[in-house]
């Protein structure tokens, strides 16, 4: 499959305890070099989308880490050209399942960007497939 490129932890800094990957396109927008709508088509743009692979450095995951990684990706509006902190107003995670050992699947879709809030849902898999978080979380939007 595709090659992903690694996050060093001068980007991440969480990226010191465990190894990161992020799809290609999400690579580029956490390296600064994010994808703006072309104009005119924002309103018809999918919501933002992002997919990462990760796993504890030293160890095989486990439920915490699992936990963890409900809660691992960049804030969303970064991939609309918006980055800085967005901090959590609430958030709520299930553990699922415990993890077999391996790379945790990391999919987190934003249904609504928009002011100075926004959503985020993140699902974790393992190496098997199986479903072992699922998170939700609200949070503020970073400045302008």
């Amino acid at each position: 499959g595709e090659e992903m490129p690694g996050v060093g932890p001068s980007v991440f800094r969480l990226a010191q305890g465990c190894d990161v990957r992020l799809d290609s396109s999400a690579a580029a927008q956490v390296a600064r070099r994010p994808v703006r709508p072309a104009p005119g088509t924002r309103d018809r743009q999918p919501p933002p989308r992002m997919r990462l692979w990760v796993r504890p450095r030293n160890a095989e995951p486990d439920l915490y880490f699992a936990l963890l990684a409900g809660d691992l990706n960049p804030p969303m509006p970064l991939l609309i050209g918006r980055p800085g902190w967005a901090p959590s107003v609430q958030m709520t995670a299930y553990l699922r399942g415990r993890p077999v050992p391996g790379w945790l699947r990391i999919h987190v879709e934003s249904r609504a960007v928009g002011g100075s809030w926004f959503d985020s849902d993140a699902t974790v898999l393992d190496a098997s497939g199986q479903l072992v978080c699922q998170a939700r979380q609200l949070a503020l939007t970073p400045g302008p």
